[in-house]
């Protein structure tokens, strides 16, 4: 049960770091590309993971390696791109594909999207000696809603704390990265075995 909560909030942080429309490069952060340490902290677990940005939001990709019991170390990387979201498992060869989960525009909120997600601006701080935006807002988690609170640097999450009313789940870059070349090979889609999520 944990593994599967630890892997639904590494896919919340990466969807709300990456969704992009399909017709064109939507600048949907401040900067080209970046890279980031993420920390992921739920029921008592920490997960480590890097996150890849390029072409300013068009593609990202989230790579994690964690031990998993009963199948030990697993690599495994939620890339997003062309308004789909490619959940990839280097160690069992396999791929599940799934549309992209729209989120608000965190660079240029509309005032249709600060209503539709119940949008309020709390505050400014700071993450890495990065001025951030904060924002508080309903979201949906593994299936259930949830209240966010995410702290925003040129449209990208640097921290996150995600309240579903009966546990917690936290994010928060560690270490940032931003103009910097991204290795294409985080981006590519293997050749797996590849299946419709459900």
């Amino acid at each position: 049960m944990k593994v599967k909560y630890l892997f639904a909030s590494l896919l919340l942080m990466v969807t709300f770091g990456a969704y992009a429309q399909e017709s064109a490069i939507v600048k949907k952060y401040g900067f080209k590309s970046a890279i980031a340490t993420i920390n992921t902290e739920l029921l008592g677990r920490t997960i480590e993971s890097t996150a890849y940005v390029d072409n300013y939001g068009a593609q990202t990709s989230q790579v994690v390696e964690m031990n998993v019991p009963l199948k030990g170390n697993v690599k495994s990387a939620t890339i997003v791109r062309d308004g789909k979201s490619y959940t990839v498992n280097y160690t069992s060869k396999k791929i599940e594909v799934a549309d992209a989960i729209e989120q608000p525009d965190f660079l240029n909120p509309t005032a249709a999207e600060k209503e539709k997600y119940n949008m309020k601006e709390l505050a400014e701080d700071s993450v890495l000696g990065k001025k951030c935006v904060v924002y508080i807002l309903d979201t949906d988690y593994n299936g259930a809603p949830a209240t966010m609170t995410v702290w925003i640097y040129k449209g990208y999450p640097m921290k996150s704390e995600t309240d579903t009313g009966i546990f917690k789940v936290t994010t928060e870059v560690t270490s940032f990265e931003e103009n910097v070349d991204i290795p294409q090979d985080v981006l590519e889609i293997p050749d797996y075995k590849t299946k419709k999520k459900k």
